[in-house]
């Protein structure tokens, strides 16, 4: 507990904020490499966001009250029980800028990644025993896949804000069991309520970290009567639209949700699998200087950090145990670092080198090369780890046909992940999509999941044919990709056979086509 230890009194020492901005200036630029090179390869937003912005214009539209139901995704629409504080953010953004959902789902989530590497940074400076480290773990969070994938794509636009307020809140949180000020307790209980109403994994995870700190700075009966205000006082809070929630849709609501789409729940495998994707020739480092953090760690026998990276490892999604993953690494990064001072040479008897240094330099330039690589998703990147876009120029063409020239009642089966975003620009039910499903009562995920995986390995008409019947769907239309397309993640070219079997069915009669996309009405 050495490092923490240590950096209990400096942290309340007065810091020069130009001494301050010179170590958050690397992990700035890093997260700035990441995001341009996210943007320049990008025409269109990664992954989905069709829901949120669905969201966003009927918040709008409801002249900003807080809408019972969400229409077009599953056959029924589903329960609006989604915290909706970064929701009223996006809608009011809609009406302010005049700029479309594509825009802004494409540049805003990456402008909110700035502030979640400043507050890694200043948990950083609290946690840690160097200002070094603390800018390492920010540039660790800037470049790495397992964080940015989540918050740069399209659902940043809510997930970033809301990861960014857990990590003040973090900050916050730390302050508050050390220090004992009523001014951290009452940030402590803003924080808690802001996350609450922005996102709820970032919630559970704020609320665990909470009890960690408590185990760890002030296992008193005051520090558990903090604790306490702040749960007390957040949920009082969120109240007026928590009981609104309830009083609409019932507790089950948020029991079915807790543990779907990486959500809440014990993950035994994850510590193997952590941040390694063994496909790309170019892995993020990340991975490695954790397993060397946790070796220094364990030889100062400074457990707290592996404690909640353990936990958070076992409990949450990789990007929340990512958090802890990033202080470790720093820690790893600068004590190797260190141990090659006696290593130190001379270029010129004029110009030192200083190895450890150059040690963590060199490893930061290539975290934000790999990162930035990753976030171009580079051919070879997939599974959790891409960031590839859904729709393109002809998906549009095709949805904005299908909104004005299908019957309003009209049910389509979006094969692949084109689905995320359909229900938005199309106008019409999707019945082969799992966005959403987590909000039903007996609806499964997973199961939901399964199905789109194998319509999408369809080759033909035949099998698509049977794989719907097999899922239990009758839509009126089908919509596919003409080229390639992403299931499930995984990025997929469409079968040479699949049009011509389309053609010579009976039971199905192309109504559209362009480049990219088949619209096809099922007629038998």
């Amino acid at each position: 507990m050495a490092a923490l230890t240590d950096s209990m009194g400096s942290s309340l020492k007065s810091r020069p904020w130009a001494r301050e901005l010179g170590f958050l200036a690397p992990p700035l630029f890093a997260a700035l490499v990441v995001y341009l090179a996210y943007l320049l390869t990008h025409p269109y937003p990664g992954l989905g966001a069709g829901l949120f912005s669905l969201v966003a214009e009927r918040i709008g539209a409801n002249g900003y009250g807080l809408p019972t139901r969400i229409p077009y995704y599953t056959a029924h629409g589903i329960p609006f029980a989604y915290p909706p504080l970064f929701l009223y953010v996006y809608a009011g953004l809609l009406d302010l800028t005049g700029w479309g959902p594509l825009a802004l789902t494409r540049f805003v989530p990456g402008l909110y990644v700035f502030g979640s590497v400043v507050a890694t940074y200043a948990l950083g400076r609290e946690l840690l025993a160097t200002r070094w480290q603390a800018s390492v773990a920010g540039v660790a969070v800037a470049t790495s896949p397992a964080v940015f994938r989540m918050v740069l794509t399209a659902g940043g636009i809510v997930r970033a804000p809301a990861f960014a307020v857990m990590m003040a809140g973090l900050v916050v949180g730390v302050k508050l069991f050390r220090t004992h000020r009523r001014r951290w307790l009452v940030a402590a209980v803003g924080c808690f309520a802001l996350t609450t109403l922005s996102h709820p994994v970032s919630a559970a995870f704020l609320g665990f970290s909470y009890l960690v700190f408590f185990a760890v700075f002030d296992r008193t009966p005051r520090g558990f009567g903090y604790g306490a205000v702040v749960a007390v006082g957040g949920l009082v809070l969120v109240g007026p639209w928590l009981l609104t929630v309830v009083s609409r849709h019932g507790i089950d609501v948020f029991v079915q949700a807790s543990s779907t789409h990486g959500g809440l729940g014990l993950k035994p495998l994850q510590p193997v699998t952590f941040w390694y994707n063994p496909k790309f020739a170019f892995p993020s480092v990340w991975a490695v200087f954790v397993l060397v953090g946790g070796w220094y760690l364990l030889a100062d026998r400074s457990y707290p950090l592996l404690v909640w990276l353990g936990l958070s490892m076992l409990f949450f999604p990789r990007r929340m145990a990512m958090v802890v993953g990033v202080l470790v690494a720093a820690v790893g990064v600068c004590r190797a670092a260190r141990a090659t001072q006696r290593m130190r040479t001379r270029v010129s008897s004029s110009v030192p080198i200083r190895p450890a240094t150059v040690l963590v330099v060199v490893l930061c330039l290539y975290a934000a090369g790999t990162g930035s690589v990753y976030a171009a998703n580079y051919p070879g990147i997939d599974g959790p780890s891409a960031t590839q876009m859904y729709v393109d120029d002809d998906d549009i063409e095709a949805m904005e046909w299908v909104a004005t020239n299908t019957p309003e009642n009209a049910s389509f089966a979006v094969v692949g992940d084109t689905a995320e975003w359909f229900p938005l620009f199309a106008k019409h039910t999707s019945v082969l999509t799992y966005r959403g499903a987590e909000w039903l009562n007996g609806e499964d995920q997973s199961e939901r999941m399964r199905a789109i995986g194998a319509v999408a390995a369809c080759d033909d008409a035949a099998c698509l044919t049977d794989r719907l019947a097999a899922a239990d769907r009758s839509p009126d239309y089908l919509y596919l990709s003409a080229d390639s397309y992403s299931a499930n993640y995984d990025v997929r070219a469409q079968s040479t056979a699949m049009r011509p079997s389309l053609v010579r069915s009976a039971r199905y009669e192309i109504v559209f086509e362009n480049d990219g996309a088949l619209v096809v009405k099922v007629v038998d």
